[in-house]
């Protein structure tokens, strides 16, 4: 057989364990961060295949499939059989009030390598805790001229690797995600505009008490749940998949324009109503009911809609 063949082989089953192992819940998607984060490893393995494949010496060539294999199936084990060491989470609480005069909230949010939830605020304010291992979150609020902007920048990074000791080698480590929670309460009251950027996270976004107006949302390696609901006439969502899952909530009784543009990604939906361009003028007249603009783009995505 050739080494090659044998590689090719190698990678597509380790590929395929992992993605069983993601579905049967024994592994976090979030584990996929730390293996293509060894990709110059990958290109090594593959510089000493084409080296010594067609030589005296091929059986070095073996290097690179054994490569694969370690990097794929290593981080997915390790996570399975939990042996993470303990981590310092430590955790900032702040509150910030909107003023009476405010009439739009533009938030932007920047978070990967945990769970995140955006759920409405008790009060006219705007409240967050959010974990940290490390690397405190950068976070900026204004207010002027009736307009309030939340900026809040992740800026936790990956801790992996491989430690060696007197003894030689000690601990492999392959944590290359992070389990901290955020948690993001808004104000339903104000107008909000809402940007979120998400990678190698769960995110639940519970918007439906909130004055949505528009959301942006970009998601990589990811998973999001989303609930729109009633409190705006009109409601814009583009929406950008990379390898990721959105569940979509919206009101059944809401019109939705879709556009689409996807590679290898699927979109279900029923029981809704799926209107044309030219319907929408007519279908912002239904009153109570929200007509929603969705666009949905991106590679090896999954996008569900469901009514409720």
């Amino acid at each position: 057989m050739k080494i090659q063949h044998l590689r090719n082989g190698v990678i597509l089953v380790c590929i395929g364990l992992v993605f069983l192992f993601n579905n049967l819940g024994y592994v976090d998607w979030e584990v996929w961060e730390t293996i293509l984060s060894w990709w110059p490893i990958y290109l090594i393995a593959l510089g000493i295949e084409i080296v010594f494949r067609n030589s005296k010496l091929k059986l070095v060539a073996i290097i690179s499939p054994l490569t694969f294999a370690f990097f794929i199936l290593g981080p997915a084990w390790w996570q399975w059989e939990g042996k993470e060491e303990d981590r310092l989470v430590q955790e900032s609480r702040w509150s910030e009030e909107i003023l009476p005069e405010t009439n739009l909230l533009q938030a932007d949010l920047d978070f990967h390598l945990g769970n995140l939830t955006i759920a409405q605020a008790a009060d006219k304010k705007v409240n967050c805790r959010l974990e940290y291992e490390g690397t405190q979150p950068v976070w900026d609020f204004s207010q002027k001229e009736g307009s309030a902007k939340l900026a809040i920048q992740d800026r936790s990074h990956k801790t992996f690797g491989i430690t060696f000791g007197s003894a030689g080698f000690s601990q492999a480590d392959f944590r290359g995600w992070d389990r901290k929670e955020w948690q993001v309460e808004l104000d339903g009251s104000t107008p909000l505009e809402l940007k979120l950027s998400s990678q190698v996270s769960k995110n639940d976004l519970d918007l439906s008490k909130l004055r949505l107006k528009s959301l942006e949302l970009c998601l990589q390696v990811a998973k999001a749940n989303i609930r729109l609901g009633e409190k705006s006439d009109t409601i814009r969502v583009n929406l950008e998949q990379d390898l990721s899952k959105v569940n979509l909530w919206v009101p059944k009784e809401s019109a939705i324009q879709l556009q689409k543009d996807v590679d290898l990604g699927g979109i279900s939906y029923s029981h809704l109503n799926i209107v044309k361009a030219d319907q929408v003028e007519a279908e912002t007249g239904l009153t109570g009911h929200p007509v929603i603009h969705l666009t949905y783009q991106g590679a090896l995505c999954k996008l569900n809609i469901r009514g409720y």
